[in-house]
């Protein structure tokens, strides 16, 4: 805190010491130490996002991702506040699961089958193996190590703090 910012608050502190003694009298100083401080703080609310831009930029993303799906910005917040709440091992085995299916996914379009619209004899053509084979494609010590090396690929990159 600057000497300015310091004086401001004392400043601010001794109002209330004169506002009992001067019956309710204000100063103008006084007035100036509290926009001094509220200035100071919004600044510095400012230069903890800005040290922290790479979480500013994923947060604004997610709210707005969010946004769009709950229609309500309160409910947009709480998401993403949960979220951040677990545990990043939780979200790395839920990647794990998500590509997963996404491969099982691609196989049967590689095969011509929609899964959800095909009949149970059409399905013929995938054995249950090939299923526990392409379902066990990423494990999560791959994804794990994937996730680690992106995101220090993603935080070496100086073109991502603009």
């Amino acid at each position: 805190m600057s000497w300015i910012e310091e004086n401001a608050l004392k400043r601010v502190f001794n109002v209330y010491k004169r506002f009992k003694e001067q019956k309710g009298k204000l100063w103008d100083n006084d007035i100036e130490a509290i926009k001094t401080l509220s200035t100071a703080l919004e600044n510095n609310s400012k230069h903890y996002v800005n040290d922290n831009l790479l979480f500013a930029k994923l947060l604004c993303y997610c709210l707005d991702k969010n946004l769009h799906l709950n229609g309500d910005m309160k409910a947009a917040i709480k998401n993403v506040a949960d979220v951040l709440k677990e545990p990043l091992n939780e979200r790395i085995a839920m990647l794990t699961m998500n590509l997963n299916n996404q491969e099982l996914n691609n196989y049967f379009k590689s095969l011509g089958l929609n899964i959800e619209h095909e009949k149970k004899s059409d399905l013929k053509k995938v054995t249950p193996e090939m299923v526990t084979k392409i379902k066990s494609n990423w494990t999560s010590e791959t994804v794990t190590k994937s996730f680690y090396n992106t995101a220090n690929d993603l935080l070496k990159d100086i073109n991502n703090y603009n």
